[in-house]
């Protein structure tokens, strides 16, 4: 089956009182190649890759590195269990220590190797805070295996020697 963009069954993943983050439909949060080409190269616009090792194989410029597993509490404590999100204090200090604010007015991309991963980074900012409907967080479904496949696209690759 195919999705309609239209589609307001997405209502049923928002509680009663979260209906004015909605998206208006399914696309709204969604980058394109092209967005991605301009955002690249944009100071008021965060790329984040939420990939683990295989970021220092290549990925797109001026993408910060978050690893999705960071976000991620490894056993259980106080405030987290194993397997879930770290607490709020934990996520904003992963984001802060890249230079991220989550709660920035600059638009953010969440990218990974193929748009699965990423969907962490993006909820990991709306743990944060940041609000969903705003328009300024966005899922870049096609990633870096999108993104690698077209030659004249520009790419940070590792220097052989």
């Amino acid at each position: 089956p195919t999705l309609d963009k239209d589609d307001t069954s997405i209502s049923k993943y928002f509680g009663e009182d979260d209906q004015e983050n909605k998206p208006s439909s399914l696309t709204d949060n969604v980058a394109t190649r092209d967005f991605m080409l301009t955002a690249s190269n944009d100071e008021d616009t965060i790329i984040i890759d939420a990939r683990g090792s295989s970021f220092a194989k290549g990925h797109i410029p001026s993408a910060v590195h978050v690893p999705y597993s960071s976000l991620m509490a490894k056993k259980s404590g106080e405030n987290s269990k194993a397997g879930y999100f770290k607490d709020k204090k934990s996520l904003k200090a992963i984001f802060e220590d890249v230079g991220i604010d989550p709660l920035t007015s600059k638009t953010i991309v969440c990218s990974c190797g193929s748009g699965v991963s990423a969907c962490s980074l993006y909820l990991a900012l709306l743990e944060c805070g940041r609000g969903e409907g705003s328009g300024k967080t966005l899922m870049y479904d096609g990633s870096w295996q999108e993104w690698k496949q077209v030659a004249d696209l520009p790419k940070v690759l590792p220097t052989t020697t």
